[in-house]
Parts: structure tokens; sequence; C-alpha cells
């Protein structure tokens, strides 16, 4: 029949009538890193061995190739294609690909995409065209027919930031936080005027992203006309933020720049109306009325802005008399400012003293009044403890005269004249003692004087 057979039993082979011994063949080796491909030559099919194997061929099988698998670790993937049908498999790792004789891999193993809370990821479907926001955390590969298009940071959004998205069809979307910009969307760029210090007209670009909400400080310097043709010029900062974000990008390409001209606008108005001599006089006046009429302008809040306030830090003259008489003004200002500092100075100098003398005064009078008190009831506590004693001794002298004399006022008399004797003694110890002297009036003794001179 002409039929191949192979004949794998151990022992002893003796072929039948009319066979004929076509060839000897022996086990292919397959080690554990490696796979055979072979083919069915009556069928055409191919089949994959992987290793560690023995590959015994049958009797209408080739061996086509041995090959190395292909190591996938485990933050790698890679895409099989079959090049007959185009059918797509994506192996993620870890694993080891034994791939067919009929697939290849043509971008070979690509690293995976990690995110995290802070990282999204774009995949694009091949076979339908759209493309999809991944945000979930952890390790990303993609799918059959899927790729991955772009790996994109979290846009970060402040508390006193937004940022303005624009979608394929054009609307606009307002972002107050952090957020991940979703597939075919993109950020909405302005291109605003950097007022950088005092710079000139045009001043230079710069992209702005994301908007900053806070109240911004706008420089200038301009050469201002009063209405007696005096030119000045003067120096100043205005202060301006952005109220409605998503008004704003919609109504303004550039927002610095229309602040500046519209205050630039209003304050020259407000300064030509008046003299030089009146703007020096009421310079504070102005501006605050400048600072109203902004505050309240359609202009700013058709466009989504607000002015809160326009200051005047220094202004000069440029013609060189009205300048002269400028300096000598300040000048004089200045020397008045500083009389009346130093007589201020002076003022709250003897204020100071003043209040001190007078505290002093206080706190001595409630010394005073302090220790007038406590000496009072120092000398009440010394009167009550000698009359205490006093008491104690009368009564104890008094009783000691109970057996002797029965009468009260007897013994009284005697207590009495004791206590003269006793202070009669006294007086003399002092007298004896000490450098005193001792003045008697004739009155008070029993001698009499007699001149006898004048008897004679």
């Amino acid at each position: 029949s002409g039929l191949l057979r192979l004949v794998k039993t151990p022992g002893l082979f003796f072929p039948s009538a009319y066979e004929v011994l076509r060839e000897w063949k022996h086990a292919i080796l397959v080690e554990e890193v490696s796979y055979a491909v072979v083919k069915d030559t009556l069928t055409g099919v191919t089949t994959v061995k992987p290793g560690p194997t023995l590959v015994m061929l049958e009797a209408y099988e080739i061996l086509v190739k041995i090959g190395t698998k292909l190591v996938v670790k485990k933050d790698e993937f890679l895409r099989l294609v079959d090049r007959r049908t185009g059918a797509e498999e994506v192996v993620v790792g870890p694993a080891a690909v034994s791939p067919a004789l009929e697939e290849e891999v043509p971008d070979g193993v690509q690293s995976t995409a990690l995110l995290d809370p802070l990282t999204s990821a774009i995949l694009l479907d091949k076979a339908t065209g759209q493309q999809q926001l991944k945000v979930n955390t952890g390790i990303l590969a993609p799918n059959a027919y899927q790729s991955i298009l772009e790996v994109r940071p979290k846009v970060r959004v402040l508390d006193h930031q937004a940022a303005v998205t624009r979608a394929p069809d054009g609307q606009l979307t307002l972002h107050t936080s952090s957020f991940f910009l979703a597939p075919y969307h993109e950020i909405f760029s302005l291109g605003w005027s950097a007022y950088n210090g005092y710079v000139t007209e045009p001043a230079p670009k710069i992209s702005v992203s994301v908007i900053d909400l806070r109240v911004q400080r706008l420089p200038w310097r301009y050469m201002a006309l009063t209405s007696d043709n005096v030119r000045i010029q003067l120096t100043g900062t205005t202060f301006w933020s952005v109220s409605d974000a998503l008004k704003m990008v919609t109504s303004s390409e550039d927002a610095p720049a229309d602040v500046a001209q519209r205050s630039k606008a209003k304050l020259l108005s407000q300064v030509a109306q008046v003299k030089y001599k009146d703007f020096m006089a009421s310079m504070t006046a102005i501006i605050d009325q400048t600072s109203l009429q902004q505050a309240a302008d359609v202009f700013y809040s058709d466009r989504g802005l607000s002015v809160s306030r326009v200051e005047i830090v220094g202004y000069e003259a440029i013609d060189d008399a009205v300048a002269t008489t400028l300096r000598s003004t300040v000048v004089e200002v200045a020397t008045q400012v500083s009389r009346m500092i130093q007589a201020q100075t002076v003022i709250d100098v003897n204020s100071a003293k003043m209040n001190g003398e007078i505290r002093l005064a206080k706190l001595q009078t409630e010394f005073i009044q302090s220790k007038s008190v406590n000496d009072l009831l120092l000398a009440i506590s010394e009167g009550v403890k000698e009359g205490t004693r006093l008491v104690e001794e009368a009564k104890a002298f008094l009783d000691g005269l109970n057996t002797s004399i029965n009468e009260t006022e007897s013994r009284v008399d005697l207590y009495r004249r004791y206590h003269e004797h006793d202070a009669v003694n006294e007086l003399t110890r002092l007298f004896a003692g000490g450098p005193a002297s001792f003045y008697l009036h004739a009155n008070e003794t029993d001698l009499v004087l007699a001149n006898f001179r004048s008897e004679l």
C-alpha cells in the first residue's frame, strides 16, 4: 500500500512480508528552555512540543525547528500574531512562551504600565479605533488588539487654581481639583502677557494652562497728562483676579493685557480731569475713585475678571521746571513731617514722664496708707497685749490682798500707790543712768528760797 508506519515497541523487530525498513529514527531531546516544532507531512498541521521532553517523530512527521522559549517576566507581556489569520493573543507574565510555526512576535517582549494614584494610561483598541482611559491602580497590560498609546500623569490643580479642558466637540469643562485628562480631550491653554516688572508694550507672552485664582499683582508705569498740561510719570500696581475661569477663557485671550489696558485708560482719564496741584493734594481721593470705578466696571465682569484695587506708589514730573518745584515741595513736606514727628516725640516723652510720676505718687500714697493701717493694727495689738498684762497683774495683786484688806477701795488705792512709786523709781533710774537733765520748779518742791543780799 506504500504506507509508512512507526514501530516503537522495544525488542527485536521482524519486518512483515513486503515491508522494507525505511530508516532508523532517534528520539529528540528538547531541553526545558526550548521547544520543538513538528509538522505532519500528510495534513500539513504543525505541533509545538515544549520542553523538557523526548520527541519521537511519527512516520509522516518531520522536525521543523528547535527554538528557545520566550521568557516573559511578571511586569512584561508579549503579543503573538498568527500570520495566516491575523489573530492576536497577548500573554502576560510570568510565563515561558513557545510560539507556533505560524506565530510571530512583532514587538518582542514589552513592559506593562504601572499605574498609581497619580498615573493613568490611554489604551487604543485597534479593532474599533476607540481610545480608553485606564486609572485603576496596579499593573496594566493590554488585551488582544489593544495597545498602550500613552502613560499620562495626573494634572495637578491646587485649591487656588483652575484648569479648563476642551472636548472634541468643543465643549469646555472647568476643573478645580486634580484630574486625569480624558481621551481626545486637551487642556485649554492661553497666551498671557507676562508683566514681571515695569515692562513696555507689547509685553512678552507665556503659555498658561493652569489658572491662578488668587489676587494677582500687575505693576505698571504710565505717562499721564493733567488738565493744565503737566506731564507726570505714574508708577503703581493694579490688583486683579479671575472670578469666573470658564467665562474668562471664552471671553478673553489675554486677561492681564485686558486689565492693564483698561485700568490704564480709566486712571489716565481721572488724572486728565484735575490740575497738577490738585492731583498732588487729592491723589488718595483719585485712587479711591478709580478703584471704585474699576470694581464696578462691567468690562471685567463680562470677562470673568475683577479688579480690587489700583495703587499709585510714586509719581514724578517729566518737565524740569515742574520737577524742581515738586522736589522743593517734597523737601518742605518732609521737613514739616520731620518736625511734627520730633514735636510729637517730645510730647510723648513728657507725657510718659508725667504718667510715670503720677503712677509713682499713687504708689507712694498707697504705701503710706498701707503703712498707716499696719502701724495702727500693730499699736492696737501691742495695746491689747499690754492691757491684758496689766489686767492680769492687777487681778493678781488685788486677789493677793483679799485676806489682809477687806475693802476693795483700799486695795485699789494701794495698787495705785504701788504703780506711782514704781514709775518714780523707773524715772529715777533713767535719770541716774543716762545723760538726761532734771529740772524742778520752785512750786513743785518744799524749798524756801530767800534773797539774803537784799536783807543786808
